[in-house]
Formats: structure tokens, C-alpha cells, sequence
């Protein structure tokens, strides 16, 4: 299988460059080249490749692929000196069929002398898996015909289409094929290369799946995951737990997702390990984990990530307690309102919530003044929830917002505090409001307050 498929890359190089006239594969050329033997049988055939009759010419073609090792040196010879373009191209296809069976059997052979490129080439490989001819395409040279393909596929529709026909036609010795594109730079083909690994159960092949477990791509790497687990069930786990010392980062974090997501046995010591990483994407992977499974017992440990120097990783902390409801721990998400990263900020006042945000209540009113108009959103929701109508001055501010959205999102929250006082400040705003959609929400806010004051 292997010299075959050594040979085989060496002889496809030259594929497809003519259209017309397929490409032949190199023969060793001897010191001392022999002169065939004369036969008049060959050489008639060579003479009917010309025929005016298209029939006739067909019969001659397949008599020659028929005896090939016998008439290749006769058609090499007519080919040589060949000016009729008819004999040009039945001559070299004829070479090409018999050299390309050589090395990977009649049926492959005759695939691989096809011109027109991968389509060609798939639609023949799809032909043979269909066929129910004796002459049908075996496990190995199928294998090696998409192994050989995947050279030729250059394009990300081309590997995926190649990939299809591997599904289908259950060719699981192309497991070789499957796990290079696992590779791809196209994450479409990763994740199609993925489901064939999980589609022809390539349970021996499942150790290629742990670079993907933590895929660029989340959907990749959701399906790597899951795809592993349905190769390997509980026995991955054994594969995947030595990963969490792997020396990539990014295996690292593929073995944490996996273990937080499907196992039943995570080592507390090397999750522990995890949070205090030397690498922050690996810091920040782990304290999630933490967090999605609810993992109460850790929740010192990830407190104490609240102070991580990586503003990922206090992110993914702060949330983290907030899932857990860590109720001892208030105070340290609280201090975080302060943080200098507005991703941070934003998940604080979200934790907050969830814990019990009424100690801190004014602290969140504030962040409606923050730099950052996403948090400045949530604080006025937060403000909304909690009817602090003591905040309307600092709510009429927003009116001058450079973000519509905000001061949209002003002027409706002064509407539900039914804040007469607000409609100087609404009038002023309305006469300044170039954005369509916030002056109609303005306008609405001045018409609603003005029929409040006549009660």
C-alpha cells in the first residue's frame, strides 16, 4: 500500500495539465532500449486508433488497454513520432490507463487517465462505487484514489465535495485523506472532515480530533467534541486527561472543554492546576468550565481570579461567581464595577444581579456615567428594574449621548418613571435630535409626560 501510494504522488504531478490528452506517467528509461518483437495483431490495433470509423477506433483502444504491458512499447513507439492528433490522444490515454493500472490497478487506472480534472475524477470514483459490474473498484485503490484527490482539491468546495464521496461510498481506508483535512484552513472542511470521522466510526483515528477540541471555530470544535465522545464514549477520557499537561495551550484548552462538557471524573488537583496556569487563555477556559458546571467547592479558587492581571480571565471569573451565586464572595464581584476593562464591568453588574444587587445598588446606578455604552445600557436597565427614580438627572444626561441607542434608551426609561421634571430637559433634546428613530421615541416621551403634568 505504501510504495503504491509513494508512486502514486510522484506520477500525479503532471495530471490534468491537457484537457485533450491525458497525462502519461513516466516509464525508467533503460541503457539499452529493446526493439519489440514485430505483432501484427498490435500493430493492426495501432493502425485502427486512426480509423474514419469512431467504433472501430473505440474497439481498438480498449484491445490495447486490454493487453497492456504487451502493447505498451508499440504505442509508445507510434506515439514518438506522432503528428495525426487522434493518434496523439488515444495513444497517450491508452498509456496513461495502462501505466496508472500498474500502480494502482485496472479500475483506479482507468479513473486516473480521465481528463477534466477533480470533477471528472469524482464523478467516475462515484460511477465504480455504484457499479455492479466484477469490475468493481476495491477498498484499497479507492482509498488511494481519494488520498490522490486530495492533492488535486485545491478549493474548499472541491475538498468538501471529496469528502462526501468518501461518506458515501464507505471507504474507510481513506481514514489518511480524512485526518489531513482535519487540518484545513477552511473551517467548513474541518468540521465536514470531522463529521466523516464520527459518520465511518474511524475509532483508531479519534486521537486527530484533540487539536479540534478547542477549535478557532466553536462549531468545529463543538462537533470535534462530540464526535469524540461518540468514537470513544468513556475511554476518552483516558486519552484527554494526560492533554491538560500538553505543552500547546490550545490542546490544553481542548481538554478542558472536553472534560468539563462529558466526563464524570475530573481530578481536582489538575483542574486546580488549570486556574493557575501560565497561559491566560488557559486561565480563562478553565474558571468558565468552573462556572458551567456550577462547581461550588471552587469557588475560592476562582475568586481569587477576580485579581488575574488578564482581563479575560476576570471576566470569566466574575461570571463564573455569578453563576455560582457566590454569595460570600459579593463583595470581590462588586470591587470589579471599578475595573478598567468594560467587558469586566458589564459581567459584574450581570453577576450582581444574580447574587443579590440591592447592597449595591447606587454603585451600579453610577456606571449609567461609564465610558462605555453597553454598560451604560445595563445600568439604566438596572436602574428601570429597580424604580430609582432618584437617578432621572443622571438619566436625562444620556439624552446628550453620542450613541442613539442610549439616548433612545433615556428618554424610554424617563417615560416609565413618569418624570414630569425630566420635560425640560426632553424639550431641549428634541430640539437638538437628529436621528429619526430616537427623536420619535423622544417626541413620544414629551407627548406622554405633557398629558402626565395636565392631570
Amino acid at each position: 500500500m505504501r510504495w503504491r501510494a509513494l508512486v502514486l504522488g510522484a506520477t500525479l504531478a503532471a495530471c490534468d495539465r491537457d484537457e485533450t490528452a491525458p497525462p502519461v506517467p513516466p516509464t525508467p528509461t533503460p541503457t539499452h532500449q529493446p526493439k519489440p518483437a514485430p505483432s501484427p495483431e498490435i500493430e493492426a490495433l495501432i493502425g485502427d486508433l486512426t480509423s474514419p470509423s469512431y467504433e472501430a477506433a473505440e474497439r481498438a483502444e480498449a484491445g490495447l488497454i486490454s493487453l497492456a504491458d504487451a502493447a505498451e512499447p508499440f504505442v509508445q513507439k507510434a506515439l514518438d513520432p506522432a503528428t495525426n492528433l487522434e493518434l496523439q490522444i488515444r495513444a497517450g490515454r491508452i498509456l496513461s490507463v495502462i501505466r496508472f493500472g500498474r500502480i494502482l490497478g485496472p479500475v483506479a487506472g482507468r479513473i486516473f487517465a480521465l481528463g477534466g480534472g477533480i470533477d471528472g475524477k469524482l464523478r467516475a470514483l462515484r460511477g465504480h462505487r455504484l457499479s455492479t459490474d466484477e469490475d468493481q473498484l476495491g477498498a484499497e485503490d479507492a482509498a488511494l484514489i481519494a488520498q490522490a484527490l486530495l492533492g488535486e482539491a485545491q478549493s474548499p468546495d472541491a475538498k468538501s465535495r471529496l469528502l462526501r464521496e468518501i461518506m458515501d461510498g464507505r471507504i474507510f481506508a481513506a481514514a489518511g485523506a480524512i485526518t489531513a483535512l482535519l487540518k484545513d484552513e477552511a473551517a467548513g472542511v474541518r468540521a465536514l472532515a470531522v463529521e466523516a470521522m464520527e459518520e465511518l466510526d474511524l475509532t483508531r483515528s479519534a486521537h486527530n480530533l484533540i487539536p479540534l477540541l478547542a477549535d478557532s471555530s466553536e462549531p468545529v470544535a463543538l462537533r470535534a467534541r462530540r464526535a469524540m465522545l461518540s468514537l470513544l464514549g468513556a475511554k476518552a477520557d483516558d486519552m484527554i486527561l494526560p492533554h491538560l499537561k500538553n505543552s500547546d495551550p490550545s490542546v490544553r484548552r481542548g481538554a478542558i472543554r472536553y472534560l468539563a462538557e462529558y466526563s464524570t471524573r475530573i481530578p481536582r488537583e489538575q483542574f486546580t492546576a488549570m486556574l493557575v496556569d501560565k497561559d491566560p487563555t488557559v486561565r480563562a477556559t478553565a474558571v468558565e468550565a468552573l462556572g458551567r458546571l456550577g462547581a461550588r467547592p471552587y469557588a475560592d479558587e476562582v475568586a481569587a481570579l477576580c485579581d488575574d492581571r488578564d482581563p479575560e480571565v476576570r471576566m470569566q471569573a466574575v461570571r463564573a461567581l455569578g453563576r455560582l451565586t457566590a454569595i460570600g464572595h459579593i463583595g470581590r464581584v462588586a470591587i470589579l464595577l471599578d475595573d478598567s476593562d468594560a467587558r469586566v464591568v458589564l459581567e459584574a453588574m450581570t453577576s450582581l444581579e444574580r447574587i443579590g444587587v440591592e447592597p449595591y445598588l447606587d454603585k451600579v446606578a453610577d456606571q449609567v456615567a461609564h465610558f462605555d455604552p453597553m454598560v451604560a445600557v445595563k445600568a439604566l436597565e438596572v436602574i428601570r428594574r429597580n424604580d430609582l427614580h432618584t437617578r432621572a438627572k443622571s438619566v436625562e444626561r444620556l439624552l446628550s449621548s453620542e450613541f442613539p441607542g442610549l439616548r433612545a434608551s433615556a428618554a424610554n426609561t424617563l417615560i416609565q418613571f413618569r418624570s414630569v421634571e425630566s420635560l425640560p430637559a426632553l424639550h431641549r433634546a428634541l430640539e437638538t435630535e437628529r436621528d429619526g428613530d430616537v427623536r420619535e421615541m423622544i417626541d413620544a416621551a414629551v407627548r406622554l409626560l405633557e398629558r402626565e403634568k395636565e392631570r
